[in-house]
């Protein structure tokens, strides 16, 4: 299991989107990445977002700086392992993307 945090005070400011701080946005592509590298290495992985921060903070030392993003669960899945019939319901283009 990894934790993920970021640290706002040293992310990336999008002075042209209204000074919109980057850093979740970049934490979440670091996860990403490290999702794609278990899979390389025949590991499964599963995001965990549900969380509360206060929770989370008695139980690891993190600064008062950082906060937390997700924690990712790895590990090998079992034979039997399967996504969710959820995991296949897919929502119709249209509802997803809007043209100007």
């Amino acid at each position: 299991m990894l934790l993920v945090c970021k640290k706002e005070a040293e992310g990336w400011i999008n002075v042209r989107r209204n000074n919109y701080n980057i850093s979740e946005v970049d934490t979440t592509i670091f996860i990403t990445y490290i999702m794609l590298a278990c899979e390389n290495y025949g590991l499964g992985t599963c995001l965990v977002g549900m969380f509360d921060d206060k929770d989370v903070r008695k139980v690891i030392d993190i600064k008062d700086d950082e906060e937390p993003v997700l924690f990712l669960a790895i590990g090998y899945p079992s034979d039997e392992a399967k996504p969710s019939n959820y995991h296949f319901t897919r929502k119709q283009i249209n509802d997803l993307i809007t043209y100007k």
